[in-house]
């Protein structure tokens, strides 16, 4: 029997995404260009290839429960939302990416509730799910990734590759994650 984990969701802030990765929108610190009408705030976006910037649609579900979360080596992937899309992702700090073995503690992994308003870039290597749309019919995203982490998880669904990407699959040890919504932030 399947042993569940239950991860509640919290809001998404600077201060508990920092160790995940860099929030995409206004922040707190001072602006790093500003002008009569505009203000910036700069990004560490890194990649080592190509870069892709994709369209990605994650449909609605109702039961927020998975088993997996994945990271990728070589590029610092950046996550905006579109139609003030709301959704929930897990993370988890990036491990020894020399060692296959050293994945998250399941006690460690947060979820976070991004509203819609604001996007996010993940460090290289930080671990995470895939997006859990908080309405129907879903949530709409635009990204930015590396044209070569996109080919190695797709051979990896064939069996191959795994140069680029790692997933881990929590079932093999028996678990199921489950996130919960304490606060009501998915309503």
């Amino acid at each position: 029997m399947a042993k569940i984990i239950e991860i509640p969701i919290e809001p998404l802030t600077e201060q508990n995404f920092a160790p995940f990765g860099q929030l995409l929108g206004e922040r707190s610190d001072k602006p790093h260009y500003q002008g009569a009408t505009v203000k910036t705030w700069d990004v560490k976006f890194e990649i080592e290839g190509k870069v892709e910037l994709e369209y990605a649609a994650f449909d609605f579900k109702p039961v927020l429960e998975f088993t997996r979360i994945e990271r990728h080596y070589n590029v610092t992937q950046a996550f905006f939302p579109l139609g003030n899309d709301a959704s929930v992702t897990v993370f988890g700090a990036p491990t020894d990416p020399d060692d296959p073995n050293d994945i998250p503690k399941p006690e460690s992994l947060k979820a976070l509730y991004m509203s819609g308003a604001q996007g996010i870039m993940m460090w290289k290597g930080t671990w995470h799910s895939g997006r859990f749309p908080a309405r129907p019919p879903g949530a709409r995203f635009a990204f930015l990734t590396d044209a070569y982490t996109t080919s190695d998880l797709t051979a990896m669904q064939k069996g191959k590759g795994g140069r680029l990407n790692q997933i881990a699959d929590y079932s093999q040890q028996g678990i199921i994650f489950r996130l919960t919504d304490p606060k009501g932030m998915m309503k």
